[in-house]
């Protein structure tokens, strides 16, 4: 018997959309005369099961995210989601209406109480999980893009920052909260790719939205951003920076692995929004390592240089 993708796919209503850096496959297509969206997960069963579960907690916690149209009860490893029409917040102009909830959203997030009474398994961005990013960022931006080594006094200050940041409190956090991640439809907002949701260094969403690699926010905004996770948390701005940058090598990582390995050449722009941001953290002197702190200055010079002439 034909499973109920095969038979889906066979009636012809369902198109592929280009997915950015995610293992999962999409499809826009019509499900019972409504436009959906089709998932379907590489690992199977389990995170299609996830993704269930978390998206139904977010919509229980107020979070605009598209709500699950179809499941299936068996092994298939694909579901489908309402289709949501709009634009990334990347492709438009800034608004100031629409930002405010893009910083209402994140506030949700972090005040999400999630247990295990909500049976949903919840990763923590703990240390060793920063000190893996840092590790990414080492070996596909700095040695795999810019082709500079690194030395193991400033690989020990990189560690030394995921150590400071893990101390800091923590609370639920979206992972991946930036302007490739929200559409905006007729005046509101829907957050996506949120299966990566876990507990993490509390104000990284905020961080992640003040480092974004995807869309030049206003100076004035960036800068509420910050005042924003500093009265709403109650947190100092050394540890809402060192978080921000944290965040900031990571996504690098990223960016230079899609460039490299995947031959995606859009995330130099990318590279060089990133570039600007990471010149504004070296300066507020939150990286105690002098040897760290000299070899970012001198990799953010590279950047400036190779790639904005």
């Amino acid at each position: 018997m034909a499973s109920k993708l095969s038979e889906m796919f066979s009636e012809g209503n369902f198109i592929p959309l280009k997915a950015h850096a995610s293992t999962k496959k999409f499809f826009s297509g019509t499900f019972k005369g409504t436009n959906c969206l089709l998932i379907v997960f590489e690992l199977g069963k389990e995170e299609r099961e996830h993704f269930c579960k978390l998206t139904n907690f977010l919509l229980s916690q107020g979070i605009s995210v598209p709500k699950i149209i179809y499941s299936p009860d068996n092994e298939e490893p694909f579901l489908i989601t309402e289709f949501v029409s709009g634009r990334l917040l990347s492709q438009k102009p800034f608004d100031e209406i629409i930002f405010e909830k893009v910083i209402e959203e994140a506030k949700k997030f972090s005040l999400a109480q999630i247990d295990s009474t909500n049976n949903i398994k919840i990763s923590i961005l703990d240390r060793d999980r920063m000190k893996y990013e840092l590790n990414f960022f080492v070996l596909h931006f700095c040695e795999g893009f810019s082709n500079e080594t690194v030395d193991d006094e400033t690989k020990r200050g990189l560690n030394i920052l995921a150590e400071e940041v893990d101390s800091f409190p923590k609370s639920f956090c979206h992972r991946d909260y930036h302007s490739e991640n929200i559409i905006v439809k007729k005046g509101n907002i829907f957050v996506l790719d949120y299966q990566d949701a876990l507990i993490a260094p509390r104000t990284y969403d905020f961080a992640s939205l003040y480092v974004d690699g995807y869309f030049d926010f206003p100076k004035r905004e960036r800068e509420s951003i910050k005042n924003y996770a500093l009265s709403h948390f109650g947190a100092s701005e050394e540890e809402f920076l060192k978080t921000a940058l944290q965040r900031l090598l990571k996504a690098l990582g990223t960016f230079g692995f899609q460039i490299v390995h995947r031959k995606k050449a859009k995330y130099i722009a990318s590279v060089i929004r990133s570039a600007q941001y990471l010149d504004e953290l070296i300066a507020s002197n939150i990286v105690e390592s002098e040897k760290t702190r000299n070899y970012l200055k001198a990799l953010k010079n590279k950047i400036t240089s190779e790639l904005c002439g």
